[in-house]
């Protein structure tokens, strides 16, 4: 009787995962809550992901968890948040970092949140004659309770170090310039990476390979509004304009433009890179903001390829975790999360006619020890069937090999390859056969 509540809960879990790919239609796409929020911020560290909204407070929750769509909320609820960052603190605790354009109520520009207890002012340093809002937040691994080392302003970007409490502004803008965003990665020390526009060009990057001790000012083609970069003195950089993506391949000296974007008939908001699979995306959203936009490139943007999210809201803020997935923020629709292993198992609802092929519910859903799979052949074919775990991992292989005309049925006892049992948890299962792929999401509970 003890195990009922949670058996309960998994269940209904289950069941509104089912619904949810009902309506988006996409087994890589999953709602992870907040939606009618207004969000403009999302940001994925040290096992916690952290939104931020316009005007409806700071939100929290665990990434062991991600599938509950209940967050936890901390506070600055009537105020614009323009950036959070979490990240470790201390020895055993985390913390987020929020930046927001002040207030009477919260006339501070950087508040801080330790373990998710109240925010606390923290932008001791940073004075009105340079800053109206904080742009971006980020940094190095700091084990001080509120360890942001970098925060951009507009006219400024400001560090704070170790064990400082105060924030020192580390460059600042001329009267023409206007900084807007940041990008560090954990794995190369010492590399800052900002952009926006400077000086009567009105376009700059600015490098760093010191920590933002000295600054190298690159000339990019236009205007800077997001940018990555790859390789531990930022010899790949990805630049996103007004209107179109750049590439530099080496280090900020000359610019390619990869994504053509003239004719306005979107709006590119993010872009980011994963070194560990070699992919970039770009979100944003058409040009009336009705619909999201994602791609991908897996050939640092020679070459595109739109995904179809199935989002009436535009993507206002992207972020790719460390276990490679991707969250975006949407301001009505809510918070999502891409799974990119999943990207090329296209979902099964008009496919399964493809062919004559049919990939029918597995049963029981959900189970416990084992479950039967059954599938229709229209005519002898080599047919592959694997099942997948959310992270896009193959758990095994039930079936490789000729398969005659007709419907046919596979048991699976819940174990991997290995023989191992695997754990609880929804799962994926895929045929394919020539060019007809077919998946399907299911349930075991141990």
């Amino acid at each position: 009787m003890r195990n009922k509540p949670v058996v309960f809960s998994v269940m209904m879990i289950f069941i509104f995962l089912m619904k949810l790919t009902q309506v988006y239609g996409q087994p890589y796409l999953d709602y992870l809550g907040l939606s009618h929020k207004q969000n403009t911020a999302i940001d994925v560290n040290y096992g916690i992901i952290a939104a931020g909204t316009d005007r409806n407070g700071v939100f929290w929750k665990s990434m062991s968890q991600p599938m509950d769509t209940v967050w936890n909320f901390i506070g600055l609820d009537s105020v614009t948040v323009y950036t959070v960052y979490p990240h470790k603190s201390g020895p055993l605790g985390w913390a987020i970092g929020a930046g927001i354009q002040p207030t009477p109520v919260y006339p501070d520009y950087i508040y801080c949140s330790f373990v998710g207890n109240a925010f606390t002012p923290g932008g001791m340093g940073i004075t009105d004659s340079l800053v109206a809002i904080i742009h971006k937040l980020d940094g190095f691994p700091d084990p001080s309770i509120c360890g942001e080392t970098y925060a951009v302003t507009g006219q400024a970007i400001y560090r704070r170090n170790y064990g400082d409490s105060v924030w020192v502004p580390i460059y600042t803008a001329t009267v023409e310039g206007y900084i807007q965003t940041l990008k560090t990665h954990e794995e190369y020390p010492g590399v800052v990476l900002a952009g926006g526009a400077e000086g009567f060009s009105g376009r700059a990057v600015l490098k760093s390979l010191d920590y933002g001790d000295s600054w190298e000012w690159l000339t990019p083609p236009d205007y800077v509004r997001h940018l990555d970069f790859a390789g531990d003195s930022a010899q790949v950089i990805f630049m996103l304009t007004s209107s179109n993506v750049y590439r530099s391949l080496n280090g900020g000296l000359s610019w390619t433009e990869i994504f053509n974007n003239t004719m306005m008939l979107r709006i590119l908001n993010k872009i980011a890179y994963h070194a560990s699979t070699n992919m970039l995306y770009l979100a944003g959203s058409d040009d009336f903001e009705t619909e999201a936009l994602f791609f991908r490139s897996a050939d640092l943007g020679n070459n595109w390829q739109e995904i179809q999210l199935n989002i009436s809201n535009p993507i206002y803020d992207m972020e790719i975790a460390g276990d490679g997935f991707i969250y975006l923020a949407t301001p009505d629709k809510g918070v999502f999360r891409v799974n990119p292993m999943l990207l090329d198992l296209p979902y099964d609802i008009d496919q399964t006619q493809l062919d004559g092929f049919r990939l029918f519910p597995n049963y029981p859903n959900p189970f416990n020890s084992g479950t039967t799979f059954e599938f229709f052949v229209p005519k002898t074919s080599p047919v592959k069937i694997e099942i997948f775990n959310l992270m896009g991992q193959k758990v095994c292989t039930l079936w490789s090999g000729q398969q005659k005309v007709g419907r046919h049925k596979l048991y699976w006892n819940g174990r991997d390859d290995t023989g191992k049992d695997v754990a609880s948890g929804v799962y994926i299962y895929r045929l394919q056969s020539f060019r007809f792929s077919g998946t399907k999401k299911f349930l075991l509970i141990r």
